[in-house]
């Protein structure tokens, strides 16, 4: 795991409109893309455990990453 954490960066295919952000260790991304969705979040502090609940996912065909 990196020490300083990661970068994310997101562009909008459609319009070119892009955002970077940097995620700390410990922490995380979840981007999802119309129609899927977050639906609910469940916390439980005392373990350090967090449910994300997504509603209308529907995977598609695994397409290679790109590298910039």
């Amino acid at each position: 795991m990196p020490d300083k954490g990661f970068r994310v960066t997101v562009e909008d295919l459609d319009t070119g409109e892009a955002e970077t952000r940097t995620v700390a260790p410990g922490d995380f991304v979840l981007i999802p893309l119309e129609p899927c969705h977050l639906s609910s979040v469940s916390r439980y502090e005392k373990s350090g455990t967090v449910q994300l609940t997504l509603k209308d996912h529907r995977p598609q065909p695994k397409q290679e990453a790109t590298r910039g």
